[in-house]
């Protein structure tokens, strides 16, 4: 009965479908070669002031360098709720899942979109993991000017057998988030954000090699970060925002308790430099300095990161896309200096069907050390992985 009345909603609801498909073929400046699939289906269910979205996006590698199996599978699952509280208010509360073989590296993550890696993980191998991330979120406006975001959410990842947690340690741990933006006039807006988040390293002692630099059981790292700043519409086409603060630490191992302060600072740019009908040029660009949790260790630093973006399409059908960041540790015991580039043409055969190709670098230490007294990279001690990759991707919609 109860599938039934289900089923029953879901197909009154006018739901749509999502699928899509994309297949990457990649060679190394090493002579290795591995392909890439990314099929993807989102079941979106809108019910008045009430929408679910239901999303499967595993992510299949094929013949991957240095594996011993020729197949490996991440199944990646979204399940989302969003209510709907009058004009200017909702309620979001979501589930993200993850199992599987596991890569961090932007040789992989870049096929897949967003914002890249830029922490230790992006060094490891392929491992077999697990996550589970809960997130309610609630988005509110006071007055007319005035609104404010609560974000409150509990996470559970690490290797999903002992040989993975020898790289990547069982942790879990709460974060949340306040937000208040403040119209001033009509371009712009005061903003006051505090984040906070743990880390709180779990397992047995057994997982831990004697000597190990990963985070051991009973480590626990707090950050909260307290911010103000300001976001400004320069003109049509620009707009940016500034946040100052400062961020307070803790950090606790069965032998050690380290409190420290750390400086914050967040900035950010986007600016269309033209767009008609048939041409556009978009970029935009983010720089932080902020104390953040190395997930394989515990251990906190500072890092400086930044990420930029250049989209040029000089005919709607064709689009060159330029990606450049980075990360640098400011801690005089982790060195963690990462660096990647990319750059890509995509060519949309038809609305269902598009071509792409493009290059992918990735800079990181060859000696990663976490911890007074540690090796650290000497001279010139940079790995530098490149390659070059060809893609098609296929999408459609379909309403039930």
């Amino acid at each position: 009965m109860l599938v039934e009345f289900v089923s029953s909603l879901i197909l009154a609801a006018s739901p749509t479908v999502d699928w899509y498909f994309r297949s990457e073929v990649r060679a190394a400046t090493t002579g290795d070669y591995d392909a890439q699939l990314n099929p993807a289906v989102r079941l979106r269910v809108p019910a008045g002031q009430f929408s679910l979205l239901l999303a499967y996006t595993p992510r299949i590698l094929l013949f991957e360098p240095n594996v011993p199996q020729k197949v490996s599978v991440l199944h990646n699952a979204q399940l989302a709720a969003e209510l709907r509280t009058g004009k200017t208010g909702r309620i979001l509360l979501a589930e993200d899942l993850s199992y599987g073989d596991q890569s961090f590296s932007w040789l992989v993550t870049g096929a897949d979109g967003g914002v890249p890696n830029l922490t230790s993980l992006a060094q490891l191998p392929i491992i077999k993991y697990a996550s589970a991330t809960t997130t309610l979120g609630i988005e509110q406006a006071l007055s007319r000017k005035v609104g404010i975001g609560i974000t409150g959410g509990y996470t559970f990842s690490g290797g999903a057998n002992t040989a993975a947690q020898q790289q990547l340690p069982l942790s879990h741990g709460p974060s949340a988030s306040i937000r208040v933006a403040s119209a001033v006039g009509t371009r712009d807006a005061l903003v006051f954000r505090l984040v906070s988040y743990a880390t709180f390293f779990s397992g047995t002692p057994s997982t831990v090699a004697p000597g190990s630099t990963i985070g051991s059981p009973g480590t626990r790292s707090y950050v909260a970060d307290l911010g103000a700043g300001w976001q400004h519409r320069f003109s049509k086409t620009t707009d940016g925002e500034i946040l100052i603060g400062a961020g307070g630490t803790r950090y606790v191992t069965p032998v050690l308790i380290e409190n420290q302060l750390f400086p914050y600072f967040i900035a950010a740019i986007r600016k269309k430099f033209l767009e008609t009908q048939h041409q556009s040029i978009w970029g935009a660009l983010t720089f932080r300095v902020t104390p953040i949790i190395d997930p394989i260790t515990g251990v906190i630093y500072e890092q400086a990161d930044m990420y930029a973006l250049l989209n040029y399409s000089p005919q709607p059908k064709l689009t060159f896309s330029f990606t450049v960041g980075g990360s640098i540790s400011l801690s005089t015991h982790v060195h963690q200096n990462l660096g990647l580039a990319g750059a890509v043409v995509t060519y949309q055969l038809t609305h269902e069907v598009g071509l792409s190709a493009g290059v992918r670098l990735f800079s990181f230490p060859s000696i990663y050390s976490s911890g007074p007294g540690a090796p650290v990279p000497g001279p010139n001690r940079y790995q530098v992985q490149a390659l070059g990759f060809l893609a098609v991707t296929l999408n459609e919609r379909t309403r039930l």
